[in-house]
């Protein structure tokens, strides 16, 4: 089962501190509504196929590595994506209502831009943790190997 691991806080106060950013450019008119459909779209196709891969990652990665990477990073990920689709498909629909200098404008693409960066940063987190684990018990430099032919 998977231990108790805190990988996610530091992920989640850089996206917070972010998505306040990217909410007060929104709301100042800084970042202007046109622009943002393209961002949006990246998104939530990123968010899929994150998510598609934790799935396929936790249904069938069957080395301990993998399975202790997935624990370590799974939540954050799983929480980052689904934040992701759910607010960049609210942005979407409500793009052409968006207003800069709305309040309810700036928090739709506050949280949009907090949950993209923690998607981001914790998939991220997850391609390090593999790389480190996997390097550390082969002690070896980086010598991916086919693991079943041993």
């Amino acid at each position: 089962m998977c231990r108790d691991y805190n990988v996610c806080i530091l992920p989640l106060i850089v996206s917070i501190i972010l998505g306040v950013v990217i909410g007060a450019l929104f709301f100042t008119g800084v970042i202007a509504v046109g622009i943002l459909g393209i961002p949006i779209i990246v998104g939530i196709i990123f968010a899929i196929i994150s998510l598609i891969l934790l799935f396929v990652v936790a249904a069938f990665g069957i080395k301990k590595e993998t399975k202790d990477c997935v624990c370590e990073y799974g939540s954050c990920l799983a929480l980052g994506g689904l934040i992701t689709l759910v607010s960049g498909f609210l942005v979407l629909t409500f793009i052409a209502s968006l207003v800069a200098g709305a309040i309810i404008s700036a928090l739709l693409v506050g949280i949009f831009g907090f949950a993209l960066i923690l998607d981001f940063l914790s998939f991220v987190g997850i391609l390090i943790c593999l790389i480190r684990k996997n390097c550390k018990n082969k002690n070896t430099c980086c010598n991916f190997q086919n693991d079943y032919m041993e």
